[in-house]
């Protein structure tokens, strides 16, 4: 059982974990920049973010302690990792390590450093206990799932598509989706319209916009909104747009060659349906302007799915219950950003369960979770909380087909309750 492992035992392996990637900060800085194109200094913080995460690593113990692994070796829980983790990805797999299980993980095609990097930490650490799947993703999933090796789990991260397509398995692999988001933050009267503008900034651009947790949907409900608009205008217009490498760029070329061309389409479907673009808008072959659009019609792509680049549409809302319902109608649901004190009173009317609930079919209209005048990934990468959403985006599948929604955390849900 898990509580064999003592957390002093827990703690050491954090700790190491913790002080082999500050060694090699500046391989996966570079590895981020050169595999992925982020800014240099977005990766930097991510190292920051994974370094205190995995130094916290005893703090798993309680979600895992009395409980039994789900897949100690030779089985193996399967996770299909994003594109967009660079060292984060040794922050996911360590807790389901410690809770014992075996893990075979496969890494994007466009993270070939960052892989090896992790891959060498990882197998330093816990040894056999981790492997590398090096097919392509779907025949990854296809092996996983019908292959003749039986796999008790899936953990896959991915977008609408991949989440649509194992929705419909019917087998014996208990799936865990980690989806797509398309985030919205409410601003009410308070704070300061610089600290406003500062927060949507850190929200919508890290990773040049490619995070799930982005702020992609911006809902004012304040009267100074002409004032605000101004002031997000000017900070948009002021962000540093250039190579990846440049410590001081802030918004660079996107990793997927097909993101540009889609968030393109989306920004001219605004326009042609009254969108006004405020700044950028512009898309090169591998880039887009940070773009700000206002007076989104709700029917419109850039507000309806995921843009997953450096764009905010922005609609005003004239009363917080309003804001509710626009944030509420996306099919989304992964994080809410509440600014201002007015704004935090109606965060109980966004937020599901505090953990995941069953459910007959994907739920709408309900967030994960929610932040308070901050960027959602200044914490949720500090410590090992609950994490996920509603919608389409996330969910978990039993064998069965018993459906569940809401946070999770990922080492709890790699293991069992543990036989008497």
């Amino acid at each position: 059982m898990v509580d064999a492992m003592m957390s002093s035992e827990a703690g050491k392996v954090g700790r190491l974990l913790s002080r082999l990637v500050e060694e090699r900060r500046s391989d996966f800085v570079d590895a981020g920049v050169d595999d992925l194109r982020f800014p240099r200094s977005h990766v930097d913080r991510e190292v920051d973010r994974t370094i205190a995460a995995l130094a916290n690593l005893e703090t798993i113990l309680p979600w895992i302690e009395h409980r039994e692994p789900r897949a100690p070796l030779p089985r193996r829980i399967a996770i299909l990792l994003p594109y967009n983790f660079v060292s984060h990805a040794i922050a996911v797999i360590a807790p389901i390590a410690i809770a014992g299980n075996a893990i075979e993980v496969r890494f994007s095609s466009k993270s070939r450093s960052v892989a090896e990097l992790s891959m060498t930490i990882l197998k330093h650490v816990f040894g056999s206990q981790i492997a590398k799947n090096e097919a392509q993703s779907w025949q990854f999933v296809d092996q996983v799932l019908d292959g003749p090796s039986a796999y008790p789990m899936l953990i896959a991260y991915g977008g609408e598509n991949l989440g649509s397509s194992l929705i419909t398995y019917e087998g014996r692999t208990r799936i865990v989706f980690e989806g797509p988001g398309n985030d919205p933050l409410i601003a009410s009267a308070e704070p300061a319209i610089e600290d406003l503008a500062t927060l949507v900034l850190q929200c919508a651009l890290s990773q040049s916009g490619q995070e799930c947790f982005s702020t992609e949907r911006l809902i004012i409900c304040r009267e100074d909104y002409d004032e605000v608009i101004e002031a997000l205008k000017e900070a948009f217009q002021q962000v540093r747009f250039g190579h990846p490498s440049d410590p001081e760029t802030e918004v660079g070329p996107l990793a997927s060659a097909a993101l540009p061309e889609i968030i393109r389409a989306q920004i001219e479907e605004a326009q042609h349906n009254g969108g006004r673009v405020l700044c950028g808008g512009s898309v090169y072959s591998d880039r887009v302007e940070p773009t700000l659009i206002e007076n989104v019609p709700p029917e419109s792509s850039v507000w309806r799915d995921e843009t997953f680049g450096p764009v905010v549409a922005v609609r005003k809302a004239e009363t917080l219950h309003a804001a509710v319902r626009e944030a509420s109608t996306s099919r989304y649901g992964l994080n809410v950003i509440l600014s201002g004190a007015a704004a935090q009173a109606i965060g109980p009317l966004l937020v599901g369960s505090r953990y995941v609930s069953r459910v007959d079919t994907l739920r709408h209209g309900l967030h994960g979770t929610l932040t308070e005048d901050q960027p959602p990934l200044s914490t949720w990468r500090d410590t090992y909380k609950p994490l996920g959403g509603w919608g389409i985006s996330g969910w978990i599948r039993e064998a069965d087909g018993t459906m569940y929604q809401g946070p999770r955390v990922l080492a709890y849900e790699s293991t069992l309750e543990a036989k008497e």
